[in-house]
């Protein structure tokens, strides 16, 4: 049983909530979890419940409330309310109650954050915060309720939060948290230095010397006005230091990372509201019968699958029964979920292939919870079918076969929710023809010439969104480079090659890499002679590394290149004639390469059931392009994936102000959003205001909103398109 008071009292028992109903039963219930296995004398709860207000019959009601509250927790017999002199004790594992939780988080935070781990303690500290659901006890302050615990817990939040941006800025992540910091200062009043310093130093480091001068100036006028205080010495010494631009405000690279084990990965911040996710769940079932046997074999596929779990992102569950679970896309979404779940069942049938198990991997919409707690979908589809698994069998349902079709074969096809046994997996190809890349193809080949003629060695960067055509870009380089060899590896410092001259190095998808393997690259260009390094990476490798030089950045395909190559793929499908479909398209596609070749295998595989194929059909967004949106929308900041969600409800061209209207929140801050979100290119700008970037972006952005939420801001954009 869970106890939760980082936000309205609940108690959660197996996954489901437990009903207490009744003010003073949930205000003792809450007081005593503030204070666990220790004993509150009976006055204590009467002054907590009435204050100076205690009626007569106070002690009655007291005694009533007490043996509801039992009842209530009676379904769990590790926990327990005991009657002890002079008045009563809760007995509970304080790691059952979230704020305990978020403690022990704070304090694993701050350790890293001393250590210099800065991206570990941001992590850290960011899954402590993700506890908070409001207002601690907030149903019961409504009411009046006013203890010193929950004054000292709003501190602690409060303390909590400044230690993760100080995390944060010091990751080098400023852009990221201007907007987190801006909204924290003006719910203080620009009361707390420290917050104003830290959005000084944020503001200043993106370049907004002006704006960061002028949160000193209402700072230090709100503390001589209100409280007669002059700011600290801390404040004017950032703004002096702002004004000489002293090179001390650059942001330092966190030197030390602290060793995770795969139980304590960090994981990303969890949502702060309700969101529909496409979750994939990992279900690994013993056929043994004897408690000693489940128990054994459960700890053995364990021992294979929890490193993989981990190394993939995802997120071991509790045991059901004799079924080891796990589950990938929670809290925050990845590209590749379905694979990587698909994988570490592949690896662990491998590791134990006569162990007596089924294994199912499923995917399916559910609702996260911020609290973590996923609802519906992908665990009770792998409960259903396991019963369609044959011993030492892995098998998966239709949706992850949909969205894994890229690197994994399947067969036998059947049964309930399309349920496939995998064949094999595939490493990465070249997906149709090879389209208007021909000036960056020269432009690498002429790199690779001047390095062949040189002797020098020579570290290339080409940079793009996911899709676009970087790795197809390196392969063209690769194959027409014959016969220099190519050495190709992973992402650990350790297995960087020493070539031998003459080679290029193709180190694919290098965001992913960590500081040390960076600091590698360097070392092999420095150390070697005649070696052209090529890495492909997303554009946020430049914020990790400034001084790399970037050689190309690959821009979304033109309009006509789209349709010329989705016109050569449905031709290769043996689908002829589709003009208009091929126009149709080209706008869901958006000019990324991979889009295209997934749209067109939907429509190959004939995905759609009874849909026709015309221009007019509603085509879904097929599951890797989903995979691949919904991971851009949940790296972007709160504020930005609201204001998306909202211009997706919307749907036409939208100004700030009626972006601003459906989300409740302030205007200015939503035009500051905008304009980020424009740059970016996740808005589109024109003379009638912003619309969404793209199709599959508007659908993704849409199906994350819970049906209630959606439902309301349907509302308000049809009256706003009325006004």
């Amino acid at each position: 049983m869970r106890l939760n008071v980082l936000g309205p009292l609940e108690i959660v028992h197996n996954g489901q909530s437990v009903p207490l109903h009744g003010v003073k039963q949930r205000a003792m219930l809450g007081y005593l979890a503030l204070h666990p296995n220790d004993v509150v004398s009976s006055s204590a709860l009467l002054d907590a419940l009435w204050g100076a207000d205690c009626p007569l019959t106070a002690r009655k009601i007291l005694h009533n409330a007490v043996s509801r509250v039992r009842t209530a927790l009676a379904c769990d017999k590790s926990v327990d309310l005991v009657t002890c002199r002079p008045g009563y004790v809760l007995r509970i594992d304080t790691g059952d109650i979230d704020v305990y939780r978020f403690h022990e988080l704070a304090d694993r935070g701050r350790g890293e954050l001393a250590a210099g781990a800065a991206h570990d303690a941001a992590a850290t500290l960011g899954e402590a915060l993700a506890l908070w659901r409001g207002p601690a006890l907030a149903d019961l302050a409504e009411t009046g309720v006013e203890w010193p615990e929950l004054d000292r817990l709003r501190s602690a939040r409060t303390a909590v939060f400044e230690d993760r941006m100080d995390a944060e800025l010091a990751a080098g992540r400023h852009r990221d948290v201007v907007e987190e910091l801006a909204a924290a200062v003006r719910q203080h009043g620009f009361r707390r230095e420290r917050l104003c310093g830290q959005l000084m130093l944020a503001l200043y480091r993106a370049g907004r010397q002006t704006e960061a001068l002028a949160v000193y100036g209402n700072a230090r006028r709100t503390l001589v006005e209100e409280l007669g205080l002059d700011p600290g010495a801390e404040l004017v010494e950032l703004e002096r230091a702002i004004l000489a631009h002293d090179p001390k405000l650059r942001p330092a690279r966190p030197t030390k990372q602290v060793a995770r084990s795969p139980t304590s990965a960090a994981e990303p911040s969890s949502p702060d509201v309700a969101e529909r996710k496409r979750v994939t769940a990992v279900a690994i079932a013993t056929a043994a019968d004897d408690p000693d046997d489940v128990m054994d074999v459960l700890a053995r596929v364990d021992a294979v699958a929890r490193p993989e779990v981990a190394r993939f992102g995802g997120t071991v569950l509790p045991v059901v029964g004799s079924t080891w679970l796990a589950m990938f896309g929670t809290p925050r979404t990845g590209e590749d979920d379905a694979e990587h779940a698909v994988r570490t069942a592949l690896a662990t049938a491998g590791e134990l292939p006569d162990a007596g198990i089924r294994i199912v991997v499923a995917t399916a919409p559910a609702i996260v919870r911020p609290t973590g707690q996923v609802v519906g979908g992908p665990v009770d589809r792998c409960l259903r079918l396991l019963d369609h698994v044959p011993l030492n069998g892995v098998r998966v349902c239709g949706t992850t076969r949909r969205a894994t079709a890229r690197r994994v074969t399947y067969a036998g096809v059947s049964g309930p929710l399309g349920i496939a046994e995998i064949v094999a997996t595939r490493a990465r190809h070249a997906d149709g023809p090879f389209v208007a890349r021909a000036h960056e193809l020269d432009t690498l080949l002429g790199l690779l010439a001047d390095v062949r003629r040189t002797g020098t060695s020579r570290l290339v960067t080409v940079l793009g969104e996911p899709g676009v055509g970087k790795t197809r870009l390196a392969e063209e380089v690769v194959r027409a480079a014959e016969p220099v060899r190519v050495v190709r590896c992973d992402m650990h410092p350790g297995e960087l090659p020493a070539p031998d001259e003459p080679t290029m190095v193709l180190l694919d998808d290098l965001h992913k890499a960590d500081d040390a393997t960076l600091d590698a690259v360097d070392g092999l260009v420095a150390r070697t002679s005649g070696v052209l390094v090529l890495a492909t990476a997303r554009p946020d490798l430049r914020s990790r590394r400034p001084a790399w030089p970037v050689t190309l950045t690959l821009a979304p395909l033109p309009r006509d290149k789209t349709e010329e190559l989705l016109a050569a793929l449905l031709e290769r499908c043996g689908l002829h004639g589709l003009t208009d479909v091929v126009r149709s398209l080209a706008e869901d596609v958006g000019g990324n390469p991979l889009f295209a070749v997934e749209y067109v295998r939907m429509l190959r595989d004939d995905l759609l059931g009874d849909i026709p194929v015309h221009a007019d059909a509603r085509m879904p967004v097929p599951g890797p392009v989903h995979g691949i949106v919904a991971a851009r929308l949940d790296s972007l900041s709160r504020c930005e994936k609201n204001v998306l969600q909202d211009a997706a409800v919307l749907g036409d061209a939208a100004s700030a102000d009626m972006l601003a209207a459906v989300g409740d929140t302030d205007p200015t801050d939503v035009t500051r959003t905008v304009e980020r979100l424009a740059e970016a290119a996740l808005l589109r700008k024109s003379d009638d205001g912003y619309r969404i970037g793209s199709t599959p972006l508007r659908d993704v952005a849409c199906s994350q909103l819970p049906r209630p939420v959606r439902a309301d801001k349907s509302v308000k954009a049809a009256a706003i398109r009325q006004l």
